[in-house]
């Protein structure tokens, strides 16, 4: 964690400011480049040139702690229970919830933080590729969810990723453009993402789309792709994401949209095997997964032969990775244009949009999936 984090940070329980108490840390070598634009753009210096490895955030006001573990700040509920804290203080796990609603949601995303976690673990960074997209075919599809035509349109800007996953993405975009990017993920793949990390304006923290520990209007880019649908609320999360993005910023989420046609029998498919699945503990879901994944090669073996196979994996790994995010994952809602850009209009958005074509990289011509835009006022 870079010192620079902290001005964006906020209390997940009271919105109160975070201060820091430091147990170990480490010196960073700039790139020039990046200590141009630092410089360029008035930021401290000296912020990025610290590593913070371990420490602890504490509120100003209520005085809930949270720690900071290998690098990465865990600011979400029971963090300290998954990250011991050696000291006496005040934490979040002494909250008391008595809303059965606010209970549900917690249980939720406690569900969401195993079943992603488990899912990244497939994941390899040798791979080079995020799903079935090389590094560079991923960040030229950004480019046109987002509609920009030249990285001088962000560089120097501050984009948040909101689900980062294994924050391939966030980091490329940040080292290849020089934007600042706060990535966040409930998962715990964001430790790795951390170790990955080769750009000093990436910042990773452990936390959750329903409880974003970050200040309002401070995003010029907000991005969340293939996230807000997997939580307890898909308008709960939007909403929350939703303040993030400051006067003029930009929000985009991909979101599922409703299946039609033979999509729409494998949607069902999908989902019925899922509820089964997703419930289930940790070894028998895993000896599932195998399972799914043995009967998925033997139909795409039968595919391929009759020249009907159209997606191609190319890692072992990569192919565990998407049957995991089939069937793991408790919750994976269908939504509409209508409904959607409605959460835009109520939340303060104008310049509504949705894409449809993909030009360059053809990704998801005549998906009935949802890419969304739009702009607050």
């Amino acid at each position: 964690m870079k010192p620079a984090l902290l001005q964006f940070l906020k209390c997940i329980h009271c919105g109160s400011a975070l201060t820091i108490e430091i147990f170990d840390q480490q010196s960073v070598n700039l790139r020039d480049e990046e200590k141009e634009l630092i410089l360029q753009t008035n930021r401290n210096i000296y912020e990025y040139e610290t590593e913070i490895l371990n420490g602890i955030l504490v509120c100003s006001e209520c005085g809930t702690v949270f720690p900071v573990s290998n690098g990465v700040p865990r600011i979400y509920k029971d963090a300290e229970k998954d990250f011991p804290l050696d000291r006496h203080y005040r934490l979040s796990a002494g909250e008391i919830i008595k809303d059965q609603e606010e209970r549900n949601i917690q249980e939720g995303e406690r569900k969401i933080k195993r079943s992603f976690s488990s899912e990244w673990d497939e994941f390899s960074y040798d791979d080079e590729t995020i799903w079935l997209w090389t590094i560079d075919k991923r960040i030229d599809t950004f480019y046109e969810e987002i509609g920009i035509s030249s990285p001088d349109e962000i560089k120097g800007k501050l984009m948040i990723d909101a689900g980062c996953g294994s924050g391939v993405l966030a980091e490329n975009l940040s080292r290849r453009n020089l934007v600042e990017v706060i990535a966040f993920d409930i998962s715990s793949v964001v430790e790795r993402a951390f170790q990955e990390n080769k750009s000093n304006l990436c910042h990773f923290m452990q936390a959750s789309v329903l409880d974003i520990p970050l200040r309002d209007s401070i995003s010029d880019v907000t991005y969340s792709h293939g996230v807000l649908h997997h939580t307890p609320s898909t308008q709960k999360a939007f909403n929350a994401i939703a303040g993030l993005a400051k006067h003029k910023g930009l929000l985009y989420v991909w979101l599922y949209g409703k299946k039609r046609g033979w999509n729409r029998f494998r949607f069902i498919f999908f989902r019925t095997a899922r509820t089964i699945i997703s419930r289930l503990p940790k070894l028998p879901q895993t000896f599932m997964v195998y399972v799914m994944a043995l009967i998925h090669l033997t139909v795409r073996f039968v595919k391929r032969h009759l020249g009907m196979e159209k997606v191609n994996y190319k890692t072992m790994s990569q192919f565990l990775v998407g049957i995991r995010d089939k069937y793991t994952h408790i919750y994976a809602r269908e939504h509409t244009e209508d409904e959607v850009k409605n959460w835009f209009r109520e939340t303060g958005y104008t310049c509504i949009s949705r894409r449809t074509t993909w030009e360059k990289t053809k990704m998801w011509n005549g998906s009935t999936d949802l890419s969304i835009r739009g702009i607050r006022l």
